[in-house]
C-alpha cells in the first residue's frame, strides 16, 4: 500500500481517485464548489490527509516496536559484551 518514506502506491491513488470522484458527485455543494469537477481536488486532498495520517501511524507503530530491540536496555547489553571481549582480547 505505501512505502517505507509513505509515498503510495499506483492502484492506491487511483482508489482515491474514483473515491473522491464519488464524494465529490455527492457533496460538492457541500465543500463550496458549484461543480464535481471542480469538487474533486477539495475532496481528493482531504481522502489524501486522511489516508497519510494512517500511514503516518503505521509507520510510527513500527518504529516504536523496533525500539524494543535497539533500545537502551539492548544497547547496554551490547557496550557490555564488547568491553568483556575487549578485557579478554587484553589478557
Amino acid at each position: 500500500m505505501f512505502g517505507h518514506f509513505g509515498e503510495f502506491n499506483k492502484e492506491l491513488l487511483e482508489f482515491i481517485g474514483k473515491i473522491s470522484e464519488s464524494i465529490a458527485a455527492q457533496h460538492h455543494r457541500k465543500l463550496g464548489f458549484k461543480s464535481e469537477l471542480r469538487g474533486r481536488s477539495r475532496a481528493k486532498a482531504g481522502i489524501m490527509l486522511r489516508i497519510s495520517m494512517v500511514a503516518l501511524r503505521a509507520a510510527a507503530r513500527q518504529v516504536i516496536r523496533g525500539v524494543a530491540l535497539v533500545g537502551a536496555a539492548n544497547v547496554q547489553a551490547h557496550s557490555d559484551r564488547r568491553a568483556e571481549k575487549t578485557a579478554e582480547a587484553a589478557k
